[in-house]
């Protein structure tokens, strides 16, 4: 009995402990077991706040807020503003003595935020860095935007490359794959076009990247301030489901990422075959971290978390996310996606007390439900403070809200994932998802009839880039508006000289002015 580990013997094993009780007692430990491991990550943050009180970032903010939150609770006190400022904690080393960053930025179409975006990188104030835009498309209005923000910059080292790879499954890495082969410093920062930056976050970045053991630093995903319900949910969800997990995996040394934002050290990364080994997967981001993380590097966490800057929001968008995503998990991390993340759930969670509580001492479950909610909601609330890093521009009984329609849309969500657990909708591409995250493009027949067709993704070497002699330089002539694959795209770039790319996405020369 105490040697085998069957359910039936757990069973005898808990009428040992608890005479009288056998089975109902195993099933109290379960739910007991099952309700500790979903409030871990809210235990690991306030235990934090002994731990890392004296600490800059992100976890100083967790530590400080939550210390600040029950001493509300107990005597009416806040201890928010001191929060924030060891949130917020910036260093007085001078910026000169900062290393090199090239920033690379896919795009593709123009979101109304877009300009805003993008100015907010070429307004940073560092003193070495270089920013590479990404478009597949030739025809991108992306790309008449940030040649309009070129003549109004043109003193930032920028420049254009249009074309992508055309080898690679995931739409992302095509686009920017050639941008970070032609990245001139080490340390290159991956944001993609929804993120708005400032000159803070790219120190912070930069500074926890100093450490030879840290091979990527990247961002927890947030929201800007925005108007309408939405952007409430949005924050609800970043915030608080995705925080609370985020911030407490991090803090434990365990992998948790999220590839929105991120510096990562090119060095380091091309020893494991770079990006371009990692674009048959569509969470390139996860794979790429995992990689470095199994092989022994750090994965940090920087103080400030990414401003994601998107206009437009809406239910349905939010939910095609969230279920794109959640399929990808379901053939990443099977198990955890399908039985464990369901489990961490507030609502869930609560059921499994309230039903335990109630067969075992008759406590109602409503009053249970009541108070397991309740006290989730609010240190839910106190960590959406804190990761706001001030006022929310939303009211309580606004929180309240949104906090329900997140909790209730995941169970939408789930349903919808698990429905179609291999199939997934990015873009205007569909994908066919196998059981290790690997990835192949579905092109479906413009016409009537025929067959679904299945092309992988290819593996590549590092780009090569060819200088062309100062006399070989000449201005293009005209933007060709359709190419065949023999035709070139040229745009110009300021301080940068041109960037010729091939039609056929495979070849791409850099002509520098120097």
């Amino acid at each position: 009995m105490w040697t085998t580990w069957a359910a039936s013997d757990s069973v005898a094993w808990c009428e040992v402990l608890i005479p009288g009780w056998g089975f109902r007692a195993f099933w109290f430990l379960a739910a007991v077991c099952v309700q500790l491991g979903g409030l871990m990550p809210l235990v690991v943050v306030t235990w934090s706040v002994r731990k890392t009180s004296g600490e800059d970032g992100l976890f100083g903010l967790q530590t400080a807020q939550i210390r600040g939150g029950v001493s509300n609770l107990m005597s009416g006190k806040c201890g928010g503003r001191a929060g924030i400022r060891k949130f917020y904690k910036k260093s007085n080393e001078p910026l000169e003595y900062l290393p090199g960053v090239s920033i690379v930025k896919p795009l593709m179409g123009v979101d109304p935020l877009l300009s805003e975006n993008i100015t907010s990188h070429l307004e940073l104030r560092y003193p070495n860095f270089e920013i590479i835009f990404c478009v597949e498309d030739p025809n991108d209005p992306a790309v008449e935007l940030v040649e309009s923000l070129f003549r109004k910059y043109p003193n930032v080292d920028a420049r254009l490359i249009i074309g992508g790879n055309g080898n690679m499954v995931n739409p992302m890495v095509n686009n920017f794959l050639p941008a970070y082969e032609s990245a001139k410093y080490d340390l290159v920062w991956l944001s993609t076009s929804r993120i708005k930056a400032n000159t803070d976050i790219m120190v912070d970045m930069v500074r926890k990247s100093e450490d030879p053991r840290v091979a990527l630093v990247h961002q927890l995903p947030y929201y800007s301030d925005q108007r309408g319900f939405m952007n409430a949910i949005e924050k609800v969800c970043f915030g608080c489901a995705l925080g609370r997990s985020a911030i407490a995996l991090n803090h434990m040394g365990m992998l948790c990422f999220t590839g929105m934002s991120y510096i990562v050290r090119k060095s380091i990364l091309d020893r494991y075959g770079g990006f371009a080994r990692f674009g048959k997967f569509l969470a390139e981001d996860y794979f790429c971290s995992k990689e470095l993380f199994e092989n022994g590097y750090k994965i940090v966490l920087s103080a400030y978390p990414a401003q994601q800057n998107v206009a437009n929001a809406s239910i349905s968008i939010y939910i095609t996310r969230m279920v794109r995503w959640l399929r990808l998990r379901l053939n990443m991390l099977t198990i955890v996606a399908a039985f464990f993340e369901p489990m961490i759930e507030c609502v869930n969670l609560g059921f499994l007390t309230a039903l335990s509580l109630r067969y075992f001492f008759g406590i109602p479950m409503i009053t249970t439900m009541a108070v397991h909610i309740s006290l989730w909601m609010l240190l839910d609330y106190f960590l959406l403070r804190f990761v706001q890093g001030g006022p929310l521009p939303f009211s309580f009984l606004a929180f309240i809200f949104a906090w329900w329609t997140r909790e209730l849309l995941t169970y939408v969500i789930y349903v919808k994932a698990v429905l179609h657990p291999r199939t997934v909708k990015w873009g205007i591409n569909t994908y066919h998802l196998s059981l290790g995250g690997h990835t192949e493009l579905l092109h479906t027949p413009t016409g009537s009839g025929g067959s679904t067709k299945r092309t992988k993704s290819v593996d590549l070497s590092p780009i090569t880039f060819h200088e062309a002699a100062p006399s070989e330089i000449v201005p293009p002539k005209a933007v060709a508006t359709s190419t065949t694959p023999q035709e070139h795209i040229w745009r110009h770039f300021t301080r940068n000289g041109y960037i010729r790319s091939s039609a056929d996405r495979q070849h791409l020369t850099l002509v520098s002015d120097a």
